[in-house]
């Protein structure tokens, strides 16, 4: 084996019972999926999703792709993209869509934010503070929110100021 050959093998490194360890995940143009038997320090997706199964010691983090959270993360942050946590993920602190939606069936973490987007939580879920700037607070049924949610309105450019903002990343 050539050195080029071993430095490309390390990242995966077998935990024994406790799973994979693939330290820093950082992609460009496609996805990324770590599996429920899979843990990384930091999953970074530029232009492409990313489902978190395992554990994210760290952060999610999707700029240009939506971030799916079945496992558990630290934090969540997706920029031209919306996050999802489903009903067995926990983020631990924050959860933060800019211009994109945050759908929450799970655990969201202490503080949720999406900016240009709207903040939806499903039955049952429990979220401490949520704000909402240019999108809305939508809530289902046995939603508890600690704090008073906080909508600020833009006066309905939402939508037009999502798209604009893309473009111009695409024509980067």
């Amino acid at each position: 084996r050539s050195y080029h050959q071993l430095k490309l093998a390390e990242p995966e490194q077998n935990t024994g019972p406790r799973g994979i360890d693939r330290g820093t995940v950082v992609v460009f143009g496609r996805n990324v999926v770590l599996k429920s038997n899979e843990t990384a320090e930091a999953v970074v997706v530029l232009f492409g999703n990313a489902t978190i199964e395992g554990r994210v010691r760290d952060a999610l983090v999707t700029i240009g792709g939506d971030g799916i959270v079945n496992g558990k993360v630290n934090e969540a942050v997706s920029i031209l993209g919306s996050l999802k946590i489903g009903e067995h993920g926990k983020v631990r602190n924050e959860t933060v869509a800019v211009a994109g939606d945050i759908d929450i069936r799970g655990s969201a973490g202490r503080e949720v934010v999406a900016v240009l987007g709207d903040v939806k939580a499903g039955k049952g879920t429990h979220l401490h503070e949520v704000v909402s700037v240019g999108g809305h607070v939508e809530t289902e049924d046995g939603v508890t929110i600690d704090r008073q949610p906080a909508e600020v309105d833009l006066g309905g450019i939402t939508k037009s100021l999502r798209t604009w903002l893309w473009q111009c990343v695409l024509k980067l």
